[in-house]
């Protein structure tokens, strides 16, 4: 009946839609929308169409209610009806006073009446509402009535609906607003991520510089989906770089698609809709404004290199190897130069990769004056480190394979290093030697001796 009506008015330009017979007309000044207001007005009745009175409204304004909706045209924004949210506050409340003896029609309620609101909430409207969901389809498991009420609390998910529930009541006002125009965020913060299948890794890029991360994926994800272990991926990136990116918007970009339609709708599957929920709350605690982006896999090559990358030096001493060099030393020792969160000696260490705990990445880039410090290097940085050893003027433990032939053995004998050594003493490696999960086999099975150079290079 109207498509006839519809395609006169947007062949004389007005920008006009119908929803089956509520209808909304936008200008851009007041006198040619009263104008196009008038026109449609008078066409209506010509074709024997008969408006309601008491619901239409032919004068301009810039605020208007429609299709339980509020639509600010001055602000060029539109949020959900006080009505609607009124009626969708009383479902919740009652979720609340009733809990946890509910019917599977109550929670129904909510979830439809969330999903309804898409128009504002965008996706989030489905991923606020999935542990919901999740106890409807329970509803449908058990073939329960719809009316019934049932004593819901030990479903598995229960407690996450309760949050759900609750996040809404709090959150929602915050929520209930969308601009017709998205200001998207720049982000200056920028962290590539990949998972393999036995590592996560990437990297964070703040300007010109680039801060990689590689970790071993925990046992129980080895055998996970791919969706799952990119998700922890993004997880471990964030609580990695927990302190640069606070209050910051960050742009994650990732090569699983998967990864991010979870992100942003969230997931049926409530193992992996877990975790994204995790990490959204872990944004929300620190104001980390987050978009996921998704990128082609040959434009995160690099990602994708530190997510297989094999660290051939994670091999360490044992402990006991420490207490006995700090007893022989006399020494406390303050800083480990080369360990990781897993294999570090001292409350301060650096690392080669971003880390828990870790006070910088790459040793080498900062001073360790006034540092008692434990430098266990890769035999490759050895010479590196000796001499950051004497131009730090810092003192501690130097400890390598003794292994003449290599160039840090000759510096070693070279008076200007020499007359720093205090003491030198030697061990068999094999009793003393954690070798690391990387299967580097010089140190698997190292039958070589060690020596312990303690220098003191601060006068």
């Amino acid at each position: 009946m109207f498509k006839p009506l519809v395609h006169r008015w947007r062949e004389m330009s007005i920008s006009i839609v119908l929803f089956f017979d509520d209808g909304i007309l936008c200008s851009d000044s007041y006198d040619s929308c009263y104008k196009q207001s008038i026109v449609v007005k008078t066409d209506l009745l010509r074709a024997h169409i008969l408006p309601n009175a008491e619901k239409s409204d032919w004068i301009p304004k810039t605020c208007v209610t429609w299709l339980g909706y509020d639509w600010d045209f001055k602000h060029g924004s539109v949020s959900v009806a006080s009505e609607r949210i009124s009626k969708f506050f009383r479902k919740l409340y009652l979720f609340r006073n009733c809990t946890p003896v509910l019917s599977p029609k109550i929670i129904a309620g909510i979830v439809g009446s969330l999903v309804s609101m898409s128009l504002v909430l965008g996706d989030k409207a489905l991923f606020y509402c999935r542990f919901l969901q999740e106890m409807v389809n329970a509803r449908n498991r058990e073939n329960w009535p719809w009316n019934r009420f049932l004593d819901l609390s030990n479903l598995p998910n229960f407690s996450n609906a309760q949050e759900e529930v609750e996040f809404l009541l709090e959150n929602f006002e915050e929520l209930n607003c969308k601009n017709f125009r998205e200001n998207l965020p720049e982000h200056r913060l920028q962290v590539f991520g990949d998972a393999s299948d036995c590592k996560v890794g990437g990297y964070l890029t703040d300007g010109d510089v680039k801060y990689p991360f590689s970790k071993p994926l925990p046992d129980e994800l080895l055998y996970m989906s791919s969706t799952v272990r990119e998700l922890y991926g993004i997880k471990l990136a964030l609580e990695l770089f927990a302190e640069q990116l606070v209050r910051k918007p960050v742009l994650y970009i990732t090569d699983s698609q998967c990864a991010e339609i979870v992100l942003r709708k969230g997931s049926s599957k409530i193992h992996v809709h877990k975790i994204a929920a995790e990490i959204l709350n872990f944004c929300r605690s620190r104001a980390i404004v987050l978009t996921v982006a998704w990128v082609p896999r040959n434009f995160n090559a690099l990602a994708d290199f530190y997510s297989k990358y094999q660290d051939f030096d994670d091999w360490c001493f044992t402990n006991e190897f420490f207490q006995k060099i700090c007893k022989i030393s006399g020494w406390k020792f303050n800083r480990d130069c080369f360990a990781s969160a897993e294999n570090a000696k001292c409350k301060n260490f650096y690392s080669r990769f971003a880390d828990f705990g870790t006070s910088g990445i790459n040793a080498l880039n900062f001073s360790w004056k006034d540092d008692i410090v434990w430098v266990v290097p890769p035999p490759r940085l050895a010479v590196r480190a000796l001499i950051h050893c004497l131009q730090s003027k810092c003192k501690g433990a130097f400890i390598v394979p003794k292994w003449t032939g290599q160039g840090y053995w000759t510096l070693l004998q070279l008076v200007i290093f020499n007359r720093g050594i205090l003491r030198c003493v030697e061990f068999l490696g094999k009793k003393y030697i954690i070798p690391g999960k990387s299967g580097n086999k010089v140190f698997k099975d190292f039958k070589g001796v060690i020596s312990v150079f303690i220098f003191d290079y601060s006068v």
